[in-house]
């Protein structure tokens, strides 16, 4: 009932809102952002003596925290408007880290200014359809969305789930990768934040097996040092350690574009996640000879080049995927629904590798046994 109660309260707000603005359309489209959430005050407390609201208990907090207005402790309304003649703009970011933690529901009021002044108010996640990015990843508004068409009924989840997750970012992140492959674009989200990622501590509070000394360390990021993060580097000034863990990093993360040397999206990633450039993928990737022996036995045929190199970094790997669950969340995520992570990509490379290569190549069987590939004896 408390929530009708809002709704209608909303209602009338809308209508005396626009009221105004047909009463004096010239002095509303000259309404400054600030103008309008006083007006929008103003008015709501005007209304109160025919609704529960009381007028004592609405409170402008405009930059102070999200929303901008709070009426009744648990009610609030973000107030947002355009002096285009439309209904979208952006709105505020999806972390919503200055939320009032008491506000319960949130309804959106939108001031048009441009062409003929007029306000709308809708509940706040119900004209949210898209998200884009400033400095961090925020909401895109467009008060004629229709119920289908909000972001969170494209992401299959619902604005509460949302905003209450430990991953939000995470979940945004996966939701536009996996919709750039399946329309085949080579589109990557490049925000990150990943730092301050709540994806770490949902993982590093997780039942994954992660030793506890390395969920301490996961806490903090081991992205490689780029020196200045404003820099983006070019992958010839690495070092040949920074190198071996890029490619190390790759192998963990693509495993299967880098079998088919199918550079793009590990491109982009490098430019995203690393700040790093590097035109010349193939040439990066491709270094060494066939492999023609096992632990000094020759083989009855030689090997590409790539299951030596697998091979020859998987112990290395072993250390390295514990420090990159947040990546292999989004990039490689079937690693995450096993226990051991690294037993589970030696299982996919594998796989990979026999189908690429034919059942000669015994991947799992070499990393157990500790076996070396060699060019030479």
């Amino acid at each position: 009932m408390a929530n009708e109660a809002f709704a209608d309260f909303m209602q009338k707000t809308e209508s005396a809102l626009n009221d105004k603005a047909q009463a004096n359309p010239m002095a509303f489209s000259a309404l400054t952002a600030s103008r309008l959430e006083r007006l929008s005050v103003q008015c709501m407390r005007e209304i109160c003596a025919d609704t529960p609201f009381r007028a004592d208990e609405i409170r402008l907090v405009s930059g102070l925290a999200f929303p901008d207005i709070v009426t009744e402790t648990f009610y609030g309304v973000e107030v947002k408007s355009t002096q285009a003649d439309h209904w979208r703009s952006t709105g505020s970011s999806i972390i919503e880290t200055t939320r009032d933690k008491n506000v319960a529901s949130i309804y959106m009021l939108f001031g048009k200014l441009g062409g003929k002044p007029a306000v709308r108010c809708r509940p706040y996640e119900d004209c949210l359809y898209d998200i884009t990015v400033t400095h961090s990843p925020r909401y895109l508004i467009d008060m004629n969305t229709a119920s289908n068409g909000t972001i969170f009924a494209k992401m299959n989840t619902t604005y509460d789930r949302m905003r209450l997750s430990t991953d939000s970012i995470a979940q945004v992140r996966r939701y536009y990768r996996n919709k750039a492959k399946a329309e085949h674009r080579g589109e990557m989200p490049w925000w990150l934040d990943e730092i301050d990622d709540p994806t770490i501590s949902r993982i590093a509070s997780s039942d994954i097996s992660l030793p506890s000394d390395r969920k301490r360390i996961c806490q903090e990021r081991n992205l490689l040092a780029t020196g200045d993060s404003m820099m983006i580097r070019h992958i010839s000034s690495l070092t040949q350690e920074e190198k071996k863990k890029i490619i190390r990093q790759l192998y963990i993360l693509f495993p299967a574009d880098m079998i088919d040397s199918n550079y793009a999206e590990p491109a982009m990633w490098l430019v995203a996640y690393h700040k790093i450039v590097c035109h010349n993928m193939r040439d990066f990737m491709t270094a060494g000879g066939q492999a023609k022996f096992l632990n000094g036995r020759r083989l009855s045929h030689p090997l590409p080049a790539i299951v030596k190199r697998f091979l020859d970094f998987s112990a290395l790997i072993k250390v390295e995927i514990e420090y990159m669950y947040a990546e292999i969340d989004v990039f490689n995520p079937n690693l995450l629904e096993e226990r051991d992570v690294f037993m589970a990509w030696v299982g996919q490379v594998d796989s990979l590798l026999n189908r690429k290569f034919g059942r000669m190549v015994t991947f799992a069987h070499w990393v157990a046994n500790g076996d070396v590939l060699s060019v030479d004896a």
